[in-house]
């Protein structure tokens, strides 16, 4: 698959080269949702202080997917706040569709989902 896929570690798009285009983005946010700016980097694995950085994501998008591509987002609409990311989504001009869902198993459950942006 090496021939096939592209994994970058930066900063959102900051670390793609001017011009690139790609067929699918993927990012599995850290949804959990707190308003406060000043959290950890080990926080800002689970939080996204306000969504910036996702809305950031969703907005950007369209600088960086193919005519026909996909933009697709790891979410958890239990532990984070869905109804932003639809309000980022439809800002953006895309629609917002369920693609997979799974419950965990923990003692507290914990609902997965992807959604695709179109």
């Amino acid at each position: 698959m090496k021939d096939r896929i592209k994994v970058r570690q930066g900063d959102l798009y900051d670390s793609l080269k001017k011009g690139e285009k790609f067929e699918v983005i993927f990012w599995n946010t850290p949804f959990g949702f707190v308003d406060k700016g000043n959290i950890s980097d080990l926080e800002k694995s689970v939080y996204d202080p306000g969504y910036k950085s996702t809305e950031r994501f969703i907005k950007e998008a369209k600088n960086h997917l193919k005519s026909k591509g996909k933009l697709l987002i790891g979410f958890s609409s239990i532990l984070g706040k869905l109804e932003l990311i639809k309000k980022f989504v439809k800002e953006a001009g895309f629609n917002l569709q369920l693609l997979f869902e799974a419950e965990s198993e923990e003692i507290y459950p914990v609902k997965f989902e992807i959604f695709e942006v179109q």
